[in-house]
């Protein structure tokens, strides 16, 4: 398992909106390449600093070992 991005993998069970970063644009008009900022965004995956990223990765550790009769 790669502990760097140990957080990223597990998936939230709850629905989670936070800010979009400075300088982040959606495209509104594809042909006259106009944009406008978002003004949030739904996380599918936990992120790191998110107090449910480590419930996430411990569900998704658990759930692992209990498919493989680990525990």
């Amino acid at each position: 398992m790669d502990v760097k991005t140990a957080f990223l993998n597990g998936t939230l069970a709850e629905t989670i909106y936070m800010e979009v970063p400075e300088g982040v644009a959606i495209p509104t008009n594809k042909r006259a390449h106009e944009y406008q900022p978002p003004i949030a965004c739904r996380l599918i995956k936990a992120i790191y600093g998110l107090k449910q990223s480590l419930g996430a990765l411990y569900g998704r550790i658990n759930n692992f070992f209990k498919l493989d009769d680990f525990i």
